[in-house]
């Protein structure tokens, strides 16, 4: 295999490893500061993603069923961020 192959697949192994991480930490974790980390690490993580995907479509070409997939997995990560973060921030209100 070639040395910039093998790269580019740890590449993508250490970041479906470390969105997997972060969701785990997010959806478990009952700390504050840790679900607020870890919203911004999600957010941050899937922008990374989907930004560096059209470098691959311009090589294979874009599937119109692509963008309809990027745009649901952008609402529903934001939708779980976004749920989360408001459990973590009233639990704390509350006496």
């Amino acid at each position: 295999m070639h040395p910039t192959r093998a790269r580019t697949h740890f590449w993508y192994a250490f970041r479906l490893l470390l969105g997997l991480v972060l969701f785990y930490l997010l959806i478990t974790s009952h700390e504050r500061s840790t679900v607020l980390f870890c919203a911004v690490g999600v957010v941050v993580l899937h922008g990374i993603v989907t930004f560096s995907l059209p470098r691959l479509w311009h090589r294979a070409g874009m599937p119109t069923a692509a963008l309809l997939y990027i745009s649901l997995s952008w609402l529903a990560t934001v939708w779980i961020v976004y749920e989360r973060v408001k459990i973590a921030l009233s639990s704390r209100a509350a006496p």
